[in-house]
């Protein structure tokens, strides 16, 4: 047990620390934020923060560690939650890539049979900034896991931290049961999404999907399926093809031609929202369009769209375009 004046060093010393771990956040959720949009994946969040003050004495009351400071890992902490259960392992590869792992836990591989502890993959990571901190300091706890392995997470702390025995063995065989829907959610989506993108008249999902993965990799920026779905349906007549297969074969060439060209006017206008399309990744499809057929695309923009956007773009890209309202 520590001593009154250890745990007020302790507490002194977090305060002054906290701004340091602040900089560790901003600087993994962002870095990360980015590489897993460059790898296409759209996590349903990113969300980081520094464990405040309270929690931390908190901690220090309950835990016995041997060297306080140093034992306490989680201080800054980062999690991403994704949508599907394959893109797991595509944040794990990105955090492989983008950071030094000095500890990778795959809770899912060490539940042994009779344990009910959280799920999906936690990491230890060294981070190279964090102002006033030692580099032992400036670490970061990252966790990856499913909308349902988090859900999993949020109800397994409730029930069993606070519980003040050992569960039965019917609370187990429920808690079993929990643990199997969690797998069994995601098997589900995974097993309905293919099936879904699979589906011959699912044309629209699909160069949807497509597009939005091409666009990940250029921006990392997340953008309104409702707007794209709209906007696609809109220019329908003047599309190539509406079959991603056919369509990546007209739009990957023109993306790697012009990959430096489409980078710059991100990065210029991406932020603007005089023009909502720019950060939407639909603007590939009308950039590309605007190359190849751009007054047949005037005639049918002028039909169902705001027609300044169209002239925007046209003259972001280099070639003007006249839209006749």
């Amino acid at each position: 047990m520590l001593a009154d004046t250890e745990l007020e060093d302790l507490r002194t010393r977090y305060v002054a620390a906290v701004p340091g771990y602040q900089q560790i956040v901003d600087h993994v959720v962002e870095r990360l934020a980015s590489a897993v949009g460059h790898r296409g994946v759209n996590p349903a969040a990113i969300e980081g923060r520094v464990k405040d003050t309270s929690s931390f004495v908190k901690k220090l009351m309950r835990k016995d560690y041997s060297s306080p400071w140093a034992d306490m890992r989680d201080k800054a902490g980062v999690r991403v939650t994704t949508v599907y259960a394959a893109d797991v392992a595509i944040v794990d590869g990105v955090i492989a890539d983008e950071f030094e792992v000095l500890h990778r836990d795959d809770k899912c591989e060490q539940l042994a049979p009779d344990h009910f502890d959280y799920l999906g993959l936690h990491f230890e990571i060294a981070v190279p900034i964090g102002e006033g901190l030692s580099e032992a300091d400036r670490v970061c706890e990252v966790q990856v896991r499913t909308g349902a392995e988090t859900a999993w997470a949020n109800a397994s702390h409730d029930l069993l931290y606070k519980a003040p025995v050992e569960p039965g063995s019917e609370i187990k065989r429920g808690l079993h049961r929990l643990l199997a829907l969690v797998e069994l959610f995601d098997l589900e989506v995974t097993r309905t999404r293919e099936a879904i993108m699979s589906h011959p008249t699912y044309k629209d999902g699909r160069l949807l999907l497509g597009l939005e993965q091409a666009f990940l990799d250029l921006t990392a920026h997340r953008s309104d399926p409702e707007l794209s779905r709209h906007v696609i349906d809109a220019l329908r007549p003047v599309m190539p093809s509406l079959d991603w297969d056919e369509y990546r074969g007209l739009l990957d060439p023109f993306i790697t031609a012009n990959r430096t060209k489409l980078a710059r006017i991100y990065a210029d206008y991406l932020a603007d929202d005089r023009n909502p399309l720019i950060s939407q990744p639909e603007s590939l499809l009308v950039f590309e369009r605007i190359e190849h057929d751009r007054f047949r695309l005037a005639e049918r923009w002028a039909q169902v769209l705001p027609t300044g956007m169209l002239t925007q773009m046209a003259d972001m890209w280099g070639k003007p375009v006249e839209v006749d309202e």
